[in-house]
């Protein structure tokens, strides 16, 4: 399976700009890890294509170097974003219909398997580590049900495109439309 090129790349653009970093790639459990430029789609591709028995994520954050996926070299972040599980919910569709009703639309919205992450683009990127933005994700996170324990400015986030193992048989994580 493969996610939409076009939205992929868009995706990435928007969170990562040329001067804030890398993004980082990583595969579980087998911990692979790749830290590619967000032009350099052919590279994300690739290395989900390569781990496509895995579960595959990206940084939300852009990362200052190749050296760790931790805060301390997470460099800016430019959205707000939410990991919502669907077993918080009676349903999937009643998770969806919690976003939806929410009052700013997310950027980007992506179906996971299990649950949804949403995405909300910033006006104007913050500079990491910061706590200011730590607390804003959290009050994101309890505003729509959603996990706090994700609500990590350094997380990593299931890469649409790719397939959640979690499920026998494996999910798609896709764009909702």
């Amino acid at each position: 399976m493969a996610a939409d090129r076009g939205e992929l790349s868009s995706l990435l653009k928007s969170l990562v700009k040329p001067g804030d970093g890398l993004v980082e790639l990583r595969a579980l459990p087998g911990r692979s890890r790749r830290f590619v430029d967000p032009r350099d789609i052919r590279s994300v591709l690739q290395f989900a294509y390569q781990h496509r028995d895995e579960n595959v994520f990206f940084g939300v954050a852009a990362r200052k170097d190749r050296s760790s996926g931790g805060l301390s070299n997470c460099s800016t972040i430019r959205a707000l974003f939410v990991d919502l599980d669907f077993k918080a919910y009676p349903s999937s569709e009643a998770a969806v219909a919690k976003v939806a009703e929410f009052k700013l639309p997310p950027s980007f919205l992506v179906h996971t398997g299990g649950g949804l992450h949403a995405y909300w683009l910033l006006e104007h990127p913050v500079t990491l580590p910061s706590q200011d933005f730590k607390s804003l994700l959290r009050r994101l996170a309890m505003a729509l049900g959603a996990d706090l324990s994700a609500a990590e400015p350094a997380r990593i986030l299931r890469l649409p495109g790719t397939l959640n193992h979690k499920y026998s048989p494996p999910r798609e994580v896709h764009f909702v439309c």
